[in-house]
């Protein structure tokens, strides 16, 4: 698993983050961009987390690639040790 961080908030913003949450976003990547791969990842993922704290990205950037985010800390951890 890799994680992925798009916004960075600068220690003198005024704004929130929007990562406040503790929601993280994740890529499986090397897939071989078959439904049936895509689905063992996905079923592999669910076996790790609870279904109401992922999401999968419904427009993935790659065929070999599988975007999702999680927005449990316990679960994130969990993750980030893989």
């Amino acid at each position: 698993m890799t994680p992925i961080v798009y916004i960075r908030p600068k220690v003198t913003s005024k704004h929130a983050s929007p990562h406040r949450n503790h929601r993280q976003t994740f890529k499986v990547i090397d897939l071989d961009g078959t439904i049936e791969h895509i689905e063992l990842a996905k079923k592999a993922i669910l076996t790790l987390t609870h279904q109401d704290v992922i999401q999968f990205l419904h427009e993935q950037p790659s065929p070999n690639e599988l975007h999702f985010w999680i927005n449990s800390l316990k679960h994130v951890n969990k993750f980030l040790d893989i």
